[in-house]
């Protein structure tokens, strides 16, 4: 990749580079991150996004509003749905911009981004009695932070994302803005746009006015700030999701904003595969062949990266197994549910004719692993469907399950992992709303 930059736009790429380095070396796995491409996102900040990057602009309204820059409160919040709709597919979120009508007169202290997918399309109603309104709640992912932002000036202002937010493309968004100050000013304004109907309120806000109070509960608001998107590309499924290690493998991995000339790479902590024979199909799809000969066993993560530097990995989406003399197949079906009590039972169904000596059941809080034993020793097969009740799983979010399969020969195999599922809800086991 090639930049030919003003020398004033280099000082200003290399102020980029090192701000960027700074907080991926302070991240988990700061290595994959690439400080690269958020410096890329920071040079380009007040001018066009990197041509890989989809831009979603959601609002079109004048009104000024107070929030998210109300820095004429001590402590201010507002959380903000974004319909699904609106945000468009799925991707990596990478960025976020507000249209500043009137900057704030000072810098915004303790100012934080969170952002979380939400099933609720407005807000929560009043619960009456007395009760205070509850503020929205989902799967938070703080994705920026600055102990003293900049006032900055008028126009669209980007925050470009320490940590970038994986939207799913299905369930709608739900933003937070949250700010604490120690004196008053004269607030920032934002455009924002209201909506058709009162019945479609999807903002709430709180502020502290007097010094030392806590935060209030929040109130309903008609306004929604006007917000562009800045989403990166992002790696669904591979397909074929196992492959042997015995020959080159040709594996298609599908996704949204992959651009023509994105390299495909798997990924392992030990090293990396690249792939040849590349090809994108429009924006969604991308295929590549792979020397897997003699490759480790286990589980790979999909590594894709545009032409400029924009990229997104995601773990265990392919699993590599020994490619020797076929295996006799060893499982029917494999799956995980959580009872009401958090036990998990596992539970799969030998194949007849398989030759199985006993099988393992493994348990990881993440897709990647790492996988321990649960079971200490061999499960021996059974002709009818094996169980397995893990105790120990009550209290963790998140689990993961797969077979370790010894056969009578010695070589050993591992199944693709499965996720534990919940229960069909019985009428006296739904939760209240």
């Amino acid at each position: 990749m090639h930049l030919f930059l003003l020398p004033a736009r280099v000082r200003l790429a290399g102020r980029a580079l090192r701000r960027c380095a700074h907080h991926a070396r302070r991240a988990p796995d700061y290595r994959h991150a690439g400080a690269l491409p958020l410096a890329l996102l920071t040079l380009l900040g007040a001018g066009a996004p990197p041509a890989s990057a989809h831009e979603q602009s959601i609002g079109t309204g004048e009104s000024p509003w107070a929030f998210p820059l109300n820095t004429q409160a001590f402590a201010a919040r507002c959380q903000t749905i974004y319909l699904a709709t609106e945000v468009g597919t799925r991707g990596s979120i990478l960025a976020l911009d507000l249209d500043v009508s009137r900057a704030p007169s000072r810098a915004l202290d303790h100012w934080t981004i969170r952002m979380a997918h939400t099933e609720q399309s407005i807000v929560p109603p009043d619960p009456g009695g007395g009760k205070p309104r509850p503020w929205m709640d989902g799967d938070w992912v703080q994705v920026y932070y600055r102990e003293s932002e900049p006032a900055g000036t008028t126009g669209w202002r980007r925050f470009v994302f320490d940590e970038p937010f994986a939207y799913d493309g299905t369930r709608n968004l739900l933003v937070e803005f949250s700010l604490s100050s120690l004196q008053r000013v004269l607030a920032g304004l934002c455009r924002s746009s209201l909506p058709s109907t009162t019945e479609e309120t999807r903002s709430l806000t709180s502020q502290v006015v007097v010094s030392g109070n806590p935060l209030p509960a929040p109130g309903p608001a008609d306004e929604r700030p006007n917000v562009r998107l800045l989403v990166g590309p992002h790696v669904g499924g591979a397909s074929p999701a196992t492959v042997k290690n015995d020959a080159p493998a040709t594996i298609t991995v599908s996704g949204t904003h992959i651009h023509a000339g994105a390299t495909l790479k798997l990924t392992r902590p030990e090293g990396r595969i690249t792939a040849t024979n590349v090809s994108v199909t429009e924006d969604h799809q991308i295929t590549g062949t792979f020397n897997l000969t003699g490759a480790p066993l286990g589980f790979y993560g999909v590594l894709i990266t545009n032409p400029d530097g924009l990229s997104d990995e995601q773990p265990g989406r392919l699993v590599v197994e020994d490619g020797g003399v076929p295996l006799a197949a060893a499982v029917g079906r494999l799956r995980a549910t959580r009872a009401p009590s958090g036990k998990v039972t596992v539970e799969w169904t030998p194949e007849e004719g398989s030759d199985v000596a006993g099988y393992h059941v493994l348990r990881a809080a993440r897709l990647e692993g790492p996988f321990p034993r649960v079971t200490p020793r061999l499960i021996p097969p059974g002709s009818r469907t094996c169980r397995l009740v893990d105790g120990g799983a009550r209290g963790r979010a998140g689990q993961y399950y797969c077979l370790e399969v010894r056969h009578t020969s010695g070589r050993v195999q591992r199944l693709a992992p499965v996720s534990v599922s919940a229960p069909a809800a019985s009428s006296r086991g739904k939760r209240r709303k």
